[in-house]
């Protein structure tokens, strides 16, 4: 199953994330797990998948042969979307340092796989899904050369307050050891990424009338061999949005719209 076919899914089961940890005391990084359950139930079966990941390192999913989902549950489409240590990513890439072992084996000789975005909008105190956004990211993120050259300049930056010899390697932005006078102390410093959600970036190209969204490059959704007359109850509309490493050059994308 692709993700086209997956959007099409949408609302059969009704729109409820049920959310088992409120009021539990579960720890934070258990909230978002409801909406990852309801993601991937689009599928059918978790056969499906070659990676179910972690809390702790992207991403949460990966279809086998096809893209790679980051799930994010959030309670207002007000509320920016935290990325914790991770840059957005328009790509999935085999090398990068915050993958798992698990993942990077996950499929023989993967390299590069289209990174999705997925945000849904629980109604504060309940369990219903207001609305879902599927973003494709390299409509959404710029490329890797842009995040890692803020955190190599800030890199830099500790290097020179803390001096060459008490700077230990790490894949964050710095780790100072021997901060105090007997050497026992050291400091850890971390990137805390965050992005817009999709509805205050796009929200514009939307319609009142939906609650769920898909935002696809256009050759990525032409690439699914499937035309306009095989979504049903499908809205497909084409858009152009500025280019995420050039606003001043927009790229061909898809929007699709439905109701849940």
């Amino acid at each position: 199953m692709d993700m086209l076919t997956a959007f099409m899914h949408l609302g059969e089961e009704g729109a409820i994330v049920k959310d088992e940890s409120r009021g539990s005391g579960t720890p934070i990084n258990k909230v978002g797990d409801s909406l990852e359950l309801y993601v991937r139930n689009l599928f059918g079966k978790d056969s499906l998948f070659s990676y179910i990941g972690n809390p702790n390192n992207p991403p949460d999913l990966i279809i086998e042969g096809g893209e790679a989902l980051e799930i994010k549950k959030v309670s207002g489409a007000r509320t920016d979307i935290a990325l914790n240590s991770s840059p957005p990513k328009a790509k999935l890439r085999v090398d990068d340092p915050m993958l798992t072992v698990g993942c990077r084996e996950c499929e023989e000789g993967w390299k590069v796989k289209d990174m999705v975005y997925v945000i849904g909008t629980v109604k504060d105190r309940t369990d219903i899904l207001e609305n879902i956004w599927f973003v494709y990211g390299d409509c959404y993120a710029a490329d890797d050369e842009v995040y890692r050259t803020v955190k190599d300049r800030l890199a830099h930056g500790v290097n020179l307050v803390a001096g060459e010899d008490r700077v230990a390697k790490t894949n964050e932005i710095g780790r100072i050891n021997e901060v105090d006078p007997l050497g026992i102390t050291y400091l850890r410093v971390r990137g805390m990424w965050g992005i817009r959600h999709p509805q205050k970036v796009f929200g514009h190209l939307t319609s009142d009338d939906h609650n769920a969204f898909m935002l696809i490059p256009k050759e990525k959704f032409l690439s699914f061999g499937m035309g306009k007359e095989g979504l049903k109850d499908v809205s497909v509309e084409d858009v152009d949005i500025p280019s995420p490493n050039n606003p001043a050059k927009n790229i061909d994308a898809v929007l699709l719209q439905k109701r849940i």
